[in-house]
């Protein structure tokens, strides 16, 4: 199970621009990073672009939140992450009925500038 630890500083952590940048880039810029986002985004029935997607719309007009620590493992690598809130309309695949879905994702962007990183995307009421 992935620890946060809240940061103090409430700014954003990464330059907007360069993570939409980065979505553009398509898939080879996108990681789940830990193993529970990809076992969330696999539960979702979702692909990378769905996942970028989602990181745009976060961007674009999703609530942002204090930045979060976030661990890879309980030994691993930590990375400071901005977390957002996003609500969605979607119509359901099984039954066609419209719903407004509430996720929640924390993401950040590698040393290197080239990679997103995904710590956590998931329902809200997960």
């Amino acid at each position: 199970m992935a620890v946060t630890r809240r940061i103090r500083d409430r700014r954003r952590l990464y330059d907007d621009e360069l993570v939409l940048a980065l979505v553009k880039g398509g898939e080879k810029n996108l990681q789940l990073w830990t193993s529970k986002s990809a076992r969330d985004v696999a539960a979702l029935t979702w692909d990378a672009d769905d996942v970028l997607e989602l990181v745009r719309l976060a961007i674009l007009s999703g609530t942002r939140h204090r930045p979060e620590w976030c661990v890879q493992s309980p030994e691993g690598p930590a990375a400071a992450c901005d977390v957002f809130t996003i609500f969605r309309e979607e119509t359901g695949r099984a039954d066609g009925i419209k719903r407004v879905m509430h996720y929640y994702l924390k993401l950040a962007v590698s040393r290197t500038g080239k990679l997103l990183l995904i710590a956590s995307c998931h329902t809200a009421e997960k």
